[in-house]
């Protein structure tokens, strides 16, 4: 588990980075990163309940 969470925390700031980039992206692929990552957030949150 502990690994399924260190790889969902680099995967989200990779994706952060990607989406700061806005103009290297189309508007399509940026709002569907942006969802992806929204996403990913809520699983992140639920996983580090204590």
């Amino acid at each position: 588990m502990k690994r399924f969470r260190m790889i969902l925390d680099v995967v989200m700031t990779l994706l952060f980075i990607i989406l700061m980039g806005y103009y290297a992206t189309e508007n399509e692929v940026h709002e569907i990163l942006g969802t992806i990552t929204f996403i990913l957030f809520i699983i992140h949150h639920v996983l580090n309940i204590k």
